[in-house]
């Protein structure tokens, strides 16, 4: 047995004490915080210049909404139009590099998956794979692997945005931002600008092939409203402590604003207050709003993102509104886009495929007599079977 249940259990039954009276805290919170919402709802100039008032230093490391022209309370309902566009998806998955492996190698898989509507064509599938090796796995890190694989999911939307002449509603799955681990060197930070760059070039490109894009997060933890709220409701000293500043802290966007939006509704179209967000192409500066993708009884948020030009044009709003709404009605009571839950089943690399490439690039080495390298001690041993205790003494006598 790998775990003592009978200790465990009074930390459970603790666990869930504090879980109780934490919830009973964060309650009255969520209740302050939606009255905070209505008093500030329609203050949308007062509170762009109280972040526009903060110092250089906390706009740095300030993550929050920015009103654009919707009250903050708005709940926009399921527009109807004539005729919903094309959607195109982008997704990836990756075989991360082991160093405990016989081979060291990593393995980026991306696909596009394009959806017509009202017609009988049958959708399009694209794929895109690309091997890591050499000296490209120099300093490699999983995060550098993430940040390959989303550059390669967005010249995907671009590739295939550009061979459709129909509206295009082109998705792909998280943010539209492009992260970075902190505490990065010097060379890291050097990659991050570049890739960076690289983006910016795909950004302005998708903005000229007018290829309506947006990024679908499901169940966001993010507080960019709620932190909003802070802002407006903080006092000029509370607001030059702003980092110490939480009295919303725990709640959460959808929290706040599950009660509010009905099924199909959208709330307010926000700009994004963040330090990288401002280093994007004006025309691509990311704006979002909270979408309700549920059903009556059993709300579901997610969060859309899209660029600034989609997020000023209204026709251009509607248009993701009433596709993202649409996509996730296909799935049933597991609501998300399913053009996107495609092309994650196309991308995706299974256990085998990995074994399946691994023996194809062993065979390739053997047949042009290359020394093949071994899996690692501690691998190997976690290849065994689990003993059974008591099986075996030290020593090895029985």
């Amino acid at each position: 047995m790998a775990i003592d249940f009978q200790q465990l259990y009074p930390q459970i039954q603790n666990f869930v004490t504090q879980t109780y009276a934490y919830h009973q805290e964060w309650q009255t919170a969520r209740s302050l915080c939606f009255e905070t919402l209505k008093e500030q709802a329609q203050n949308l100039t007062a509170l762009n210049h109280r972040i526009e008032q903060l110092g250089s230093n906390q706009l740095r490391v300030l993550r929050c909404a920015k009103p654009v022209k919707e009250n903050l309370n708005a709940h926009i309902p399921l527009p109807k139009l004539d005729r919903l566009p094309i959607v195109l998806a982008a997704d990836g998955s990756q075989i991360l590099p082991d160093r405990h492996a016989a081979v060291y190698y990593g393995l980026i898989n991306v696909s596009g998956f394009v959806l017509p509507y009202g017609q009988s064509a049958v959708p399009q599938i694209t794929q895109a794979c690309e091997l890591i090796y050499g000296n490209q796995l120099e300093n490699f890190s999983d995060a550098r692997l993430a940040l390959q694989r989303d550059i390669a999911e967005r010249r995907m939307i671009l590739d295939l945005g550009k061979t459709i002449a129909a509206p295009c509603v082109a998705l792909v799955d998280g943010p539209l931002e492009l992260w970075a681990e902190r505490g990065q060197s010097g060379e890291e930070q050097e990659l991050y600008q570049r890739n960076l760059e690289t983006y910016f070039t795909i950004l302005s490109d998708i903005y000229q092939e007018k290829i309506i894009f947006a990024g679908f997060i499901d169940r966001p933890e993010s507080n960019y409203l709620v932190r909003l709220l802070e802002i407006g409701r903080a006092r000029d000293d509370e607001l030059a402590e702003l980092q110490r500043y939480r009295p919303f802290s725990g709640i959460s966007d959808i929290d706040l604003l599950a009660d509010l939006l009905k099924p199909g509704e959208r709330s307010a179209v926000f700009s994004l207050q963040s330090h990288t967000n401002m280093q994007f192409p004006p025309h691509s500066q990311i704006h979002f709003f909270y979408i309700n993708v549920g059903r009556e009884n059993q709300a579901w948020l997610g969060r859309v993102e899209i660029p600034a030009w989609v997020a000023l044009e209204q026709a251009l709003v509607d248009l993701v509104h009433a596709t993202i709404v649409s996509q996730c009605q296909i799935m049933g009571g597991n609501a998300y886009p399913y053009a996107l839950h495609r092309a994650h089943e196309i991308a995706v690399v299974s256990f085998d495929e990995k074994e399946q490439v691994t023996r194809w690039i062993t065979t390739e080495m053997l047949r042009r007599g290359l020394p093949m390298g071994m899996v690692s001690h501690k691998q190997g041993l976690k290849n065994l079977p689990l003993r059974q205790p008591g099986r075996i003494k030290l020593g090895g006598k029985k």
